[in-house]
């Protein structure tokens, strides 16, 4: 049904460039370019958990909450428990050792280091479950590199 409606709002679109095409050049050039930009891949409809949704809100609120779902950690029958248990010793037996131990042996980071690691991170990635996204430590500015070679 979706597919249907997407390829009619695509053959009407299609249509409307040919009839300008035969009268109206300032109209027709400006239908081809809205129709080549690669911004214009807006969805009019989206189905979501069995839910038809028809509007921009709707579609982005659906989307918020499959990435928060994604994001949330849950129990799940297929999820190997015994790798999961190996990791958490893993995580544990690490911090015991660079607790008790005080490695001092590890350097800090240095800003210039910071700077780096910050400008390699890729954009447009979802961000994670406090809502940070790379954009946000990339753009900081200095003060966040400051901070970040606190931390």
């Amino acid at each position: 049904m979706q597919r249907q409606l997407e390829a009619s709002l695509r053959i009407n679109k299609y249509q409307k460039i040919m009839e300008l095409h035969e009268g109206n050049d300032a109209g027709f050039y400006s239908l081809v370019r809205k129709q080549r930009d690669p911004a214009n891949t807006t969805t009019s409809s989206l189905t979501f958990n069995d839910i038809s949704l028809n509007n921009d809100n709707l579609i982005r609120d659906a989307w918020m909450d499959y990435f928060q779902d994604l994001a949330s950690p849950m129990d799940s029958e297929n999820f190997d428990k015994e790798h999961f248990s190996l990791v958490e010793n893993d995580i544990k037996h690490l911090t015991k050792s660079f607790t008790e131990n005080k490695i001092e042996n590890i350097s800090p980071v240095t800003e210039v280091e910071m700077k780096s690691i910050l400008a390699s991170m890729k954009n447009n990635k979802s961000a994670d479950e406090e809502n940070i996204a790379a954009e946000h430590l990339k753009y900081g500015g200095p003060i966040m590199i400051t901070v970040m070679t606190f931390l």
